[in-house]
């Protein structure tokens, strides 16, 4: 299973680096693929209303979140480095 987790950081003086951290911990890969988007990587479904609020621990007032779950069949996209796409490949 592959998450994309997408969030808007707000709060200048926070230190998001135990977001991150979590991030990275969530499945077995994680990937920053852009400024504000990750691709996690789980072998099992997440149940995404309970790592959503995981994650709210870690954000500022005005911070913003969004997980979902990219389908496994869905086509996907994008101008990107190789190596993010060899990722996906490896993960999906």
């Amino acid at each position: 299973m592959i998450y994309i987790l997408s969030y808007q950081l707000q709060t200048p003086d926070k230190d998001y680096a135990p977001l991150y951290k979590y991030i990275d911990s969530i499945g077995t890969s994680a990937k920053h693929v852009l400024r504000d988007s990750w691709w996690i990587a789980t072998p099992t479904v997440l149940n995404v209303d309970e790592v959503s609020l995981q994650i709210r621990q870690y954000l500022g007032e005005q911070d913003s979140v969004y997980l979902t779950l990219l389908a496994p069949n869905a086509p996907v996209n994008g101008w990107l480095p190789s190596n993010y796409w060899e990722w996906y490949r490896e993960n999906k």
